[in-house]
């Protein structure tokens, strides 16, 4: 644990030109009302979600790095509630309902934690998985295979707004599900 008062960032990845992209950014911003150090918004234009985590996680000062989709709205709970200890964190959502408790679209990282996944793979997210899909299960089991806990925190909750949607009905759903399924079953060696 941190000796001092810790500081947070929030990393959003974000998508010029989707439909109501700078909408949902806005609400997810303005959910975001309590004091947090830094808001890094990483334009994620032709360089696919995972390298835009990845380039604004690596701008992060902070003790603690929460990573939001922009179309995520924090809607229950105090974000601080996340900055309490050495494990990686996710959050529940209300929509769509969610299918596990992997971190799909609202997560804190120490950054301890952060530096160590760094340090063994050379990124935090594979930037193979292009705009989207899989890229989250990846991490899990990158976590897993590090033995850091993933610890679910269920009196924060999060909205996506749009499921998940967003970004990816505009760049070919389907397509980068097909694809980045293959990329995570070859890279797994999944069957």
């Amino acid at each position: 644990m941190y000796s001092h008062k810790v500081t947070i960032s929030v990393v959003i990845p974000h998508l010029n030109g989707v439909p109501h992209a700078e909408e949902t950014l806005a609400l997810c911003l303005k959910s975001l009302d309590y004091r947090v150090d830094e808001i890094i918004v990483e334009r994620n234009d032709g360089i696919g979600f995972a390298a835009a985590v990845n380039l604004g996680m690596a701008k992060s000062t902070s003790d603690y790095i929460i990573v939001a989709n922009n179309d995520t709205k924090l809607i229950k709970g105090n974000l601080f509630k996340l900055c309490k200890g050495a494990e990686f964190i996710t959050v529940p959502k209300i929509h769509p309902e969610p299918r596990d408790n992997n971190p799909r679209s609202f997560y804190c990282v120490p950054d301890p934690v952060y530096q160590k996944i760094l340090k063994h793979y050379g990124y935090f997210l594979d930037e193979r998985f292009g705009a989207g899909y899989f890229e989250d299960d990846d991490l899990i089991l990158r976590l897993k295979e590090l033995n850091i806990p993933v610890v679910y925190e269920p009196s924060i909750v999060v909205d996506h707004l749009n499921g998940g949607g967003l970004t990816m009905k505009h760049v070919g759903e389907q397509k980068w599900f097909d694809i980045n399924k293959k990329v995570f079953e070859d890279k797994w060696k999944i069957k």
